[in-house]
């Protein structure tokens, strides 16, 4: 009778031993799964984020596009305009009739001369 009582309290130390075993190496892979994708969200935001602001650096209807100003600053660099950007310099050369410089006097048709100083004009 003392044999089966030390087998079956070796059988039952075998299984608790084995049931702590089970239970540590549980928690560790949980704690690492857990860990892992903590770590793959934290990485799918920043690439979310850094998605996001090369988009908006990107996008063509931003006037503070990448582009837009990479284009203007050489343009403005060139021309030795500081305001110079591209859209101004195409709409002067598609319309050429009207980046006249009125200067001198002119009779208004109304009585008074016009003193030049672009569109609004000095009456």
């Amino acid at each position: 009778m003392a044999q089966v009582e030390a087998r079956t309290i070796l059988a039952v130390g075998t299984v608790l031993i084995a049931g702590y075993v089970v239970w540590r190496v549980s928690r560790a892979a949980s704690s690492a799964a857990t860990a892992i994708g903590d770590t793959l969200t934290n990485a799918g935001y920043q690439l979310w984020d850094t998605a996001g602001n090369v988009a908006t650096a990107v996008n063509p209807t931003n006037p503070n596009n990448v582009i837009y100003g990479g284009v203007n600053a050489v343009g403005g660099a060139v021309t030795g305009t500081k305001d110079w950007s591209l859209g101004s310099a195409l709409y002067d050369w598609f319309h050429p009739e009207e980046n006249v410089m009125l200067t001198g006097t002119m009779n208004s048709g109304g009585g008074g001369d016009y003193q030049g100083n672009g569109a609004s004009g000095s009456w």
